[in-house]
């Protein structure tokens, strides 16, 4: 294989990535942020709730240096799946399987008082039970705005949630679905008040001809008045949902409720973004050309209502292969593209430097190395000595 479309390959498979905690130093008189080992922690003085509140936000690695804006994930449970749940994301992120996400975990006081709708009877053993719509209006009103101030945010929110944590996301979905584009719902507490959930699910999709949205909701080996529930929920999504709203249910009886939320996420995100990578992106261009590639990113666009572009490794790879086959206009389309997209990446000025280079234009070659060079040693990349000792001639 040639040596350049060797380099592009290894690029477009295997990314490094490890989070990237770095402190904020700005601060709001409404929040405080600090770093911890799992991302970046922020106080937050809640007006909706009365009470101090804590967020854990964790970004992609290269936030600092680059301009991209990211799609946001809001975790309920937050300290106790942070860390598993931002390394998945990391994972299928570097394959190409979804996009880089901000990771937003709401941290608990009363997770029972947050998480549950109010009670249509009362229940002694959940004495402050009922916050769920307060608890919504916190995130929405409070939580969001802090996010959005102060990170680069796409207008796409996934909203995660387990046990009375996917209680809420399922009550947030079926009462206040424009909160957020996707609901992921694990083991949801289906049998909470006589099974609400299922009732809302009918009062709210009857007779809807749109109800544009998307739900993953699995259940674990729970049995009973969940199981029941859960059953009931799908049966009112099959007989009122639209075509517009995209559900999913996934019972996985090999899991207990304390062990399913990793593989529900896993494949959660999986199904939201199944759409995410092309599948063969050689032989979409050999079919379609460059015109395909970007077809394909248009309808990921339209799908998810914000600009999705081409992954810098798959441009560059894409590049690579069709310089090789000596179709340099689309290769320099596609480096041209690439640094166009991902102004701060330090491999795209050195990869045009080597498409140049092919083309035995050797001072253009030497320029984009110097440029490489230069940003690598202002972002303090690791390669930065390889980079600047490379040279066309």
């Amino acid at each position: 294989m040639n040596s350049l479309l060797l380099k592009s390959t290894m690029l477009y498979f295997i990314c490094t990535a490890s989070a990237l905690l770095m402190m904020v130093n700005n601060k709001a008189s409404a929040a405080e942020i600090n770093a911890t080992s799992l991302g970046k922690e922020m106080k937050l003085s809640s007006k909706v709730l009365n009470e101090e509140r804590f967020l854990i936000v964790q970004t992609p690695k290269g936030y600092q240096q680059g301009t991209q804006k990211y799609p946001v994930i809001y975790l309920l449970d937050g300290e106790a799946h942070i860390k598993h749940v931002s390394g998945l994301i990391e994972f299928l992120a570097r394959n190409q399987q979804m996009p880089e996400a901000i990771v937003v975990a709401i941290t608990n006081t009363d997770r029972t008082r947050d998480f549950t709708p109010k009670l249509s009877a009362k229940d002694d053993r959940f004495p402050t039970a009922g916050g769920a719509d307060n608890f919504l209006s916190f995130i929405s009103t409070e939580v969001m705005p802090l996010i959005e101030s102060k990170y680069r945010t796409q207008p796409y929110k996934v909203l995660i949630g387990h046990s009375f944590g996917g209680l809420l996301a399922m009550h947030s979905q079926l009462t206040k679905p424009e909160l957020f584009n996707a609901y992921i719902t694990i083991s949801p507490s289906a049998w909470w008040d006589n099974k609400i959930l299922a009732k809302q699910a009918k009062e709210k999709l009857e007779g809807k001809d749109t109800y544009k949205s998307f739900v993953y909701m699995t259940l674990a080996n729970e049995s009973g008045k969940t199981l029941a529930g859960a059953w009931e929920i799908t049966a009112a999504l099959e007989q009122y949902a639209p075509e517009d709203f995209e559900w999913h249910f996934e019972r996985m009886p090999e899991e207990t409720h304390g062990s399913v939320h990793h593989i529900s996420t896993y494949k959660g995100l999986k199904t939201l973004y199944k759409d995410w990578k092309i599948s063969e992106p050689i032989e979409l261009l050999k079919q379609e050309g460059i015109k395909g590639i970007k077809q394909y990113y248009n309808q990921l666009t339209k799908k998810f209502g914000y600009q999705v572009n081409p992954p810098e490794p798959l441009l560059n790879y894409l590049a690579y292969y069709s310089l090789e086959q000596k179709r340099v206009n689309d290769a320099f389309t596609f480096f041209n593209d690439t640094i166009k997209l991902y102004p701060t990446s330090v491999n795209a000025l050195h990869s045009l430097g080597d498409a140049y280079k092919e083309q035995d234009k050797f001072e253009l070659a030497n320029q984009n190395y110097q440029l490489a060079c230069q940003l690598a040693i202002k972002q303090n990349d690791e390669g930065k000595e390889w980079y600047c000792e490379q040279k066309a001639q």
